[in-house]
């Protein structure tokens, strides 16, 4: 699979942390993603000018509808990082936290039931 994402003109980094020897705490982080067995998903293109050397927009859907799903299938479940993740995740919310998304849901609605503060593919950015 990695070989099919070579000539792309891509480049996929990734940092593999193991932090599953640490007491799980009560957060909203995907499960998946402190496991180092499952962070192959944690690769995340970085589509650049050769030239310019900045983010080509142009390059979105390539790395939404392409590259995301062809790095997923050799991790399946892996999710990624909010923080570094693709902002046009289309499961955004399983995505970035699996199933713990409905407790930042709660406190979303509980601080903030007005919706005063939003980010796109953030906690309760879909309603």
């Amino acid at each position: 699979m990695l070989q099919s994402i070579a000539g792309l003109r891509v480049v996929v980094s990734s940092v593999a942390l193991d932090v599953s020897h640490a007491a799980a705490p009560y957060n909203a982080v995907n499960p998946a993603w402190p496991d180092p067995a499952t962070s192959v998903g944690d690769f995340f293109p970085s589509l650049f000018d050769e030239i310019k050397c900045l983010f080509d927009i142009q390059d979105q859907p390539l790395m939404t509808d392409d590259l995301i799903p062809r790095l997923a299938t050799i991790s399946p479940g892996s999710g990624a990082y909010h923080n570094a993740g693709d902002r046009k995740q289309p499961d955004w919310q399983s995505t970035f936290y699996s199933c713990k998304y409905p407790a930042p849901v709660a406190v979303k609605q509980d601080y903030d039931p007005d919706q005063r503060f939003y980010a796109h593919a953030a906690v309760g950015s879909e309603d």
